[in-house]
């Protein structure tokens, strides 16, 4: 990928997320962008990135994402990161809205990404505990 740099354009990303800055992480987003995760499932399309981020970013604030580590081979970064965040507004989910407690949660997460010779993210693949943050969340579980 010629003058893109995959972590670059991830460090962008996690940055914009941290900062509560949708139209940041949307910029990052290709339009066929795919995100797979434990809370998303599967949803395709910037628009439905977008969505997916306003969601998280609507139910917290205070966010701090902490890289420890980030690696890369060709188009595919991997990135482990903590993420810690304040539950001050509703969190919509599958099984119904979560009211906001005030909480600090935080929790460790590794997300694959791949980044096209654009420079935009097309696809991201997160894992993390669900289970343990919706315990921290007072959720039934």
């Amino acid at each position: 990928m010629p003058n893109i740099n995959p972590e670059e354009v991830v460090r962008n990303l996690l940055a914009a997320y941290a900062r509560n800055d949708i139209e940041g992480v949307v910029a990052t987003l290709d339009p066929s962008y795919v995100v797979h995760g434990p809370f998303a499932g599967k949803a395709e399309g910037r628009e439905a990135g977008r969505k997916t981020y306003e969601t998280i970013l609507n139910a917290f604030t205070g966010q701090e994402i902490k890289i420890l580590n980030m690696m890369t081979k060709g188009d595919t970064v991997v990135t482990e990161y903590m993420w810690t965040a304040t539950f001050t507004g509703p969190l919509q989910t599958s099984q119904g809205t979560l009211p906001p407690n005030g909480r600090r949660i935080e929790y460790a997460a590794a997300e694959f990404f791949r980044v096209n010779s654009k420079g935009l993210i097309t696809e991201e693949r997160a894992y993390y505990d669900s289970y343990g943050i919706l315990k921290q969340l007072s959720a039934k579980t």
